[in-house]
Parts: C-alpha cells; sequence; structure tokens
C-alpha cells in the first residue's frame, strides 16, 4: 500500500504503519505532501525528523519536523 500510485490509499497505510524505518522513507521519499506531513507526525527517528527539517521541499512539514523534535527532546 506505501507504494499505491493512489496518495490516499498511501495516507491509509501510513496511519496503520508502526514501522519508523517505513515511517521515514515515506517522510523523506514520498512526492505528496500530505502522505510526508503523515509520516513525520508519527516519527521518533531523531535523525529523520532532522533530515526533514532540513531538506523537505515544504515550509509547513519542516516546521512540523523541527517541533516533533523539540517534543522528543521535552520527553527525554
Amino acid at each position: 500500500a506505501i507504494n499505491d500510485s493512489d496518495k490516499d490509499i498511501r495516507k491509509s497505510a501510513i496511519q496503520r504503519l508502526t514501522s519508523q524505518s517505513t515511517l521515514s522513507h515515506m517522510a523523506i521519499n514520498d512526492n505528496e505532501s500530505e502522505v510526508r506531513k503523515l509520516a513525520v507526525e508519527k516519527l521518533t527517528s531523531q535523525s529523520t525528523l532532522s533530515h526533514v527539517a532540513i531538506n523537505d521541499s515544504d515550509k509547513e512539514i519542516r516546521k512540523l519536523a523541527l517541533i516533533r523534535l523539540n517534543n522528543l527532546k521535552d520527553n527525554l
């Protein structure tokens, strides 16, 4: 489902995913910003969140990744 051409199916798949490696892949590589955003919302990988915060083409997704990083840091 994560490789489906329909972004809605990929979004639905992300909602059920728990694998951080798969979520990381989706957050970095998916063409659709909506899909990447959903993946970032579920990520706990600091390295992937840092990568997204620096490199994502969408300003809102970069901001979300920074927020997630700060929340993880506060929970340590």
